[in-house]
């Protein structure tokens, strides 16, 4: 059989160890292996193993996002592709909003509102997530504890000033404040599970909402691709 060279666009990076290599006949899902990888530091810290437990915590809360995050991306990517192209006015106008929600573009490059146009895109009575629900306001703290870890910048007054958009964080997790940095409050288990049961919930509320198939129940190919 003729084998096809890998179609590479204009201005697309391609790895040298890649380059040559058969065109790609699908693509692996990230969504469920970040999910999978980040339960596993989460039981990883409940036992405390071979490092102390708290050197789990971040990681896992990082990837638990990533999960949520591609999982949208990938909803999104999936609808695309069934709709195809179109000239129908309003097909052509969804599709741009899952052009630009893709590319998190212009209105939607701050989370919380993509966010909300995602769920309201999928929701068939076009209200989507409740703004003022425990879910979402989990989702937007999680999001900015994420951030914090992501773009750590330590200070040695940290024990007495914390970064003010984790005080939102804080609240929604109703942690018992220990009298030290926000770092060493924020890398207790408690912290690991949180994260776990906001993105959990949160598909598990977009799958309700829209349809689709709820990853955590799913009994397609015997069980093989439910998240956990």
């Amino acid at each position: 059989m003729h084998k096809m060279p890998v179609t590479v666009p204009p201005n697309t990076f391609m790895p040298r160890p890649l380059a040559g290599r058969d065109s790609l006949k699908s693509f692996t899902s990230l969504a469920p292996n970040y999910f999978r990888v980040a339960n596993e530091l989460r039981d990883t810290a409940h036992r405390g193993a071979k490092w102390p437990d708290h050197y789990y915590v971040f990681p896992a809360v990082v990837i638990y996002m990533a999960s949520f995050e591609a999982f949208l991306q990938e909803m999104l990517t999936f609808t695309r592709a069934r709709i195809g192209e179109s000239t129908d006015p309003n097909t052509v106008a969804v599709l741009a909003t899952i052009d630009a929600l893709k590319a998190q573009r212009a209105a939607y490059q701050d989370f919380k509102d993509w966010i909300k146009e995602i769920y309201r895109l999928f929701d068939p009575k076009g209200v989507g997530i409740d703004t003022n629900s425990p879910e979402f306001q989990n989702l937007l703290a999680l999001k900015e504890l994420r951030n914090s870890a992501i773009h750590y910048n330590p200070a040695f007054i940290e024990h007495i000033f914390w970064p003010a958009r984790l005080e939102h964080a804080l609240q929604r997790t109703k942690l018992e404040v220990l009298n030290a940095g926000w770092v060493t409050n924020f890398t207790r288990t408690e912290i690991v599970d949180w994260a776990r049961e906001t993105v959990k919930g949160a598909i598990e509320s977009f799958c309700t909402l829209s349809g689709a198939e709820n990853p955590f129940t799913t009994t397609a190919h015997n069980g093989a691709l439910r998240w956990e």
